[in-house]
């Protein structure tokens, strides 16, 4: 079983809806742990949901999912993410789903059910 966390963007810091910009799975546990983080394919063409004053904020999560790749770090990390409500970053769900990422329909059917035309694994790419 893999666990994820869909992220999004708000468009100001004061709103708690957000618009989907990553999805991070995890495979393991502690020392264990792998990521593996998809963003929202060219993100940055989207003024309209990714404001200018959102996107170092973004460009500083992607990096941050770089970082943590596998391992007790990136563990945590991904705990964290749950309870991410910060500056423009929401959580938005979580939960668990098959081990391929890009046949993870539990993940599918909460973009199929939401207000924005995302779809998942097609507007999303690899990290």
């Amino acid at each position: 079983m893999t666990d994820f966390v869909i992220l999004g963007c708000a468009l100001s810091n004061m709103e708690d809806d957000a618009y989907p910009f990553a999805v991070v799975f995890k495979r393991g546990f502690g020392g264990e742990a792998q990521l593996e983080s998809y963003i929202l394919r060219a993100w940055q063409n989207q003024d309209e949901f990714f404001p200018d004053s959102s996107r170092e904020t973004m460009l500083d999560l992607m990096e941050d999912l770089r970082e943590y790749p596998e391992g007790e770090q990136s563990d945590r990390f991904f705990k964290h993410l749950r309870s991410l409500n910060f500056g423009y970053l929401r959580f938005l769900k979580d939960g668990h789903c098959q081990d391929d990422p890009t046949f993870a329909n539990e993940v599918a059917a909460y973009f199929e059910g939401g207000s924005h035309p995302v779809s998942w694994p097609d507007s999303f790419e690899k990290l």
